[in-house]
């Protein structure tokens, strides 16, 4: 679905599924440092959406649980050796809204909507009945309804007037807001060379972020590094105030992100956070040459979490061998996280640019 609505995200996903190939052609016969198979690079996602209501929430909730999703908590991301596709959701705040004009048209046009239709509704209260479960008949139902919440919708519920008032308070207030359905934002896939990625999608003539956020390149990566083709500008009718007529404009919120995972840190978070503070001084690259770029050393100096499984029982009640391999950094650094939201973010302060009637 997504993929139809967004087709540069196809082109990201046939970048990713190559450089991912390549990447374990080449390391084939080498220890697997971070214990993640091509078969779960292939399946793991990175979904956004983003609720205005409470009751939005609540349903959304309902609709992942008949999907056998879960709530894991605040950028809680080690359920995926179980589960590798998450979504983060987000709910608006209207009490951290600074203007008064914006919380109370923002609460009023939230509490009209119904981005739910009458027979997911109906379908969820069946669901909740029958123990979380449904017939195979039901299950074909539900897929196209829940579907449907997700979708992008190119009719707004709101006036050219009204966005300009929701966009001037923030550009994800007016996404949030005005249309009929929790779109998805972005969908992110994982790769395993960021570095090779961010080339291709160069080459692929992709309006990519002109440099990637966290860690710079290491052997032996750590924590996350981001990157993404910049906010796409999609088309979008409006309603004319106190008429049932459109108006064309449009709108920029969604994404392609990809993302590299590397080893979780332990007291290597306190060097990592002084070396970015230290890269003002510096290139970033001669700056992290501080941190050790080698499995073992890092185990030896305490900077990683690892894990320990018996490699050769025998040799092990003999020589006490075993093997170390890194966990994956299942969490989010949140200043790489928002340069990736503030270069999709246009101008503070720019105008909905309309067609005409």
């Amino acid at each position: 679905m997504y993929k139809s609505e967004v087709p540069l995200y196809g082109d990201l996903i046939d970048i990713v599924r190559k450089v991912n190939g390549r990447t374990v052609q080449k390391t084939e016969g080498q220890p697997r440092e971070l214990h993640t198979g091509i078969e779960r690079l292939t399946l793991e996602r990175h979904g956004a959406i983003r609720l205005g209501t409470p009751y939005e929430l609540q349903h959304a909730r309902r609709i992942f649980a008949l999907l056998g999703m879960h709530p894991v908590g605040y950028y809680d991301l080690s359920s995926l050796e179980k589960n590798p596709f998450r979504v983060f959701t987000t709910l608006l705040r209207p009490e951290l809204l600074k203007s008064d004009t914006a919380r109370t048209l923002s609460t009023n046009l939230l509490a009209k909507r119904q981005i739910f239709s009458s027979r997911l509704l109906e379908l969820l209260r069946l669901g909740k009945d029958q123990g979380g479960r449904f017939t195979a008949a039901q299950a074909e139902a539900f897929i196209p309804e829940a579907l449907h919440t997700f979708r992008w919708q190119p009719v707004a519920g709101v006036s050219p007037n009204q966005y300009n008032q929701l966009r001037a308070e923030h550009l994800i207030l007016a996404d949030v807001v005005t249309f009929q359905s929790a779109h998805i934002n972005h969908l992110t896939p994982r790769t395993l060379d960021i570095n090779a990625a961010q080339r291709a999608m160069q080459e692929a003539g992709m309006a990519v972020k002109a440099s990637i956020e966290g860690p710079p390149a290491h052997k032996c990566p750590i924590l996350l590094r981001q990157t993404s083709f910049l906010v796409v500008e999609e088309p979008v009718n409006f309603v004319i105030d106190g008429e049932h007529a459109l108006t064309q404009g449009s709108h920029k919120a969604r994404f392609g992100e990809i993302e590299e995972r590397g080893a979780v840190v332990t007291k290597g978070r306190a060097l990592y956070d002084a070396l970015c503070l230290a890269k003002k001084h510096g290139y970033l690259s001669r700056v992290f040459q501080r941190f050790p770029d080698d499995w073992d050393e890092m185990r030896k100096q305490g900077l990683v979490y690892c894990r320990y499984r018996v490699k050769r029982v025998q040799e092990l009640a003999s020589d006490g061998i075993i093997e170390m391999s890194p966990i994956t950094y299942e969490v989010f650094l949140p200043f790489s996280a928002a340069m990736v939201f503030q270069s999709n973010l246009p101008a503070h302060g720019t105008r909905l640019r309309l067609a005409g009637r």
